[in-house]
């Protein structure tokens, strides 16, 4: 007698948790003090996790702050798709991820086209370039899950790239299927 055996085969879901987040704060560009402009930084992200690893595309863009500065003020913005992992339970996370991206914007150069003396205030207008390059960036997050739909928390973001090197110190708030059982 012949038996005939069926092995069901469960589907898997393409990801386990998936986020829609925002994130604003500050910027930093370059390492050196005595050069380094800074700024406001907005973005948001899309994350997708999978058996401990995540995967992103994460839009941020960097604008100076420059309320009485040189003119004109610098601008970034840079789309970027990053994988990476993740420590932690379900309630409280630390994740790393690293990838690669473009970067384009506004910045300033060294050639001053018009002084300005004012007898209070003074700055000067510089002569700006458009760029656009590839770019790599970095992000170390903190997120706190207190509801399987929410999280908030803290990020460091990082960009290299040929033209300027800047850091981001944001807020994160993110909605999605967050908690990972």
């Amino acid at each position: 007698m012949l038996q005939t055996c069926a092995i069901a085969q469960e589907k898997q879901p393409l990801f386990d948790a998936f986020s829609i987040g925002g994130k604003g704060g500050g910027y930093s560009e370059g390492f050196n003090p005595n050069k380094s402009n800074g700024g406001f930084a907005l973005g948001f992200d899309m994350d997708v996790f999978r058996k401990r690893m995540m995967y992103s595309i994460d839009y941020t863009l960097n604008d100076e702050f420059n309320l009485f500065g040189d003119a004109p003020s610098e601008k970034y913005e840079n789309i970027g798709v990053l994988a990476g992992s993740y420590i932690g339970n379900k309630y409280i996370r630390l994740e790393y991820q690293a990838g690669a991206g473009i970067i384009w914007g506004r910045y300033r150069t060294d050639t001053i086209i018009d002084k300005n003396e004012g007898p209070y205030i003074g700055w000067d207008i510089y002569e700006s370039k458009d760029f656009w390059n590839v770019s790599g960036v970095g992000k170390v997050s903190f997120k706190i899950i207190p509801i399987r739909y929410i999280a908030v928390g803290v990020e460091l973001q990082g960009n290299l790239n040929p033209v300027t090197t800047f850091y981001n110190q944001l807020i994160t708030v993110e909605i999605g299927n967050l908690r990972i059982d």
